[in-house]
């Protein structure tokens, strides 16, 4: 007999969990019932649906730590040491963007925590995720605290992961993070910010067959910021369903986001982006870029921006476009004895990587290096 999800959760609870985990896991649960994501124009739910259900009880293991000096706990870890912090942090997040988020937050059986405290110094975390994992992160940057984090996240087959990345006052982290799982992929990111943190976030969606993605970016305190600078190469079959909002709650708060995406062969993607301004926020500035470049007869890209404003006095705006690499512009490149292949890659380049540019160093170079590969 097939097990009701209720069933399922609770299987996938890990030990001595407090009750206020549990009413978390109960939350998201019923998110995932009500299914309120029920159809979509470019994603097949019914492929998504099996995602989901290739979760085998695969357990995450802990992080390689490349570089750098992070306190790293499991999460029944954490739920020892660092209770209160991380009930705050499940508190401040947003209710889940659909089922399938839902799903992931109420059927985590494992995962971990990477705490950065002003010691911590750059770091970089390599993730191997298991086929049929399911499993939940979270990324701490202590107030006060400075850090860069890059994570090459990698597996094979499917996965689902959540992730809650957690800035205290005053601190300030780049969160750079590197898709490059071989199979069918959830992944799911909220970032919170607190009163005077800022934040530079960025995805480069870099590998995968069937992949959705959503990233929240919440800004939770007066004059925190975050800055979104992400991008996506497409090729063979590849479908991409990246979903990004920004959350703003208090007055004074700052968000900006620029996705690029380059579509090759019979690619497909679709980026829905989201600026939510909500009551009280007032004196917030919020810009929202999305921009496709396509390259190959088959492929394609949809682009749809939207506002959400509650309040008066602010600034907020998006942009969009869908285009093709023009001949004019190969041609030029081509009169200075380039032939047509590396004329194309070059325009291609320069495109994903203004949308990277503005990160700092370390980051930027990594992801460079991964977009010159897949170019």
């Amino acid at each position: 007999m097939r097990k009701s999800a209720a069933a399922q959760a609770q299987e996938h609870r890990i030990a001595k969990e407090p009750e206020w985990m549990a009413a978390y896991r109960e939350s998201n649960l019923a998110v995932f019932t009500e299914k309120p994501l029920r159809k979509s124009k470019y994603t097949s739910i019914t492929r998504l649906e099996e995602i989901i259900a290739g979760n085998s009880g695969a357990v995450q293991p802990a992080p390689k730590i490349v570089h750098g000096k992070p306190t790293v706990l499991s999460i029944a870890e954490a739920l020892y040491e660092i209770p209160e912090l991380l009930r705050s942090i499940l508190a401040a997040e947003e209710k889940p963007k659909d089922q399938f988020e839902g799903y992931i937050n109420s059927h985590f059986n494992s995962g971990f925590v990477i705490v950065a405290g002003k010691e911590a110094g750059d770091i970089t975390l390599r993730i191997e995720a298991p086929e049929g994992v399911c499993s939940k992160r979270f990324i701490i940057i202590e107030e006060g605290a400075e850090c860069c984090i890059i994570e090459e996240l990698a597996g094979h087959g499917t996965t689902l992961c959540s992730e809650t990345v957690y800035l205290g006052k005053g601190a300030k982290a780049t969160i750079a993070r590197l898709h490059l799982g071989k199979g069918d992929s959830m992944a799911y990111q909220q970032c919170i910010a607190e009163e005077g943190a800022s934040l530079v976030n960025s995805n480069a969606w870099l590998s995968g067959n069937l992949v959705r993605g959503n990233t929240a970016n919440i800004l939770n305190g007066p004059g925190a910021s975050a800055m979104e600078y992400s991008a996506l190469i497409g090729s063979g079959s590849q479908h991409f369903d990246i979903n990004y909002s920004s959350i703003h709650r208090t007055q004074a708060t700052d968000s900006h986001c620029i996705f690029k995406s380059a579509m090759k062969d019979s690619s497909s993607s679709v980026f829905d982006g989201m600026i939510r301004i909500q009551e009280g926020a007032d004196k917030s500035n919020a810009l929202l870029e999305c921009h496709s470049i396509i390259l190959g007869g088959e492929a394609s890209s949809n682009q749809i921006p939207g506002l959400e404003i509650k309040t008066d006095d602010v600034k907020a705006t998006h942009s969009a476009t869908v285009s093709r690499i023009e001949e004019e512009e190969l041609f030029y490149i081509q009169s200075r004895g380039i032939i047509r292949e590396d004329a194309e890659k070059m325009v291609l380049r320069s495109f994903l990587e203004s949308a990277v540019s503005m990160l700092p160093q370390k980051a930027r170079e990594r992801l460079v290096q991964e977009i010159e590969l897949r170019t």
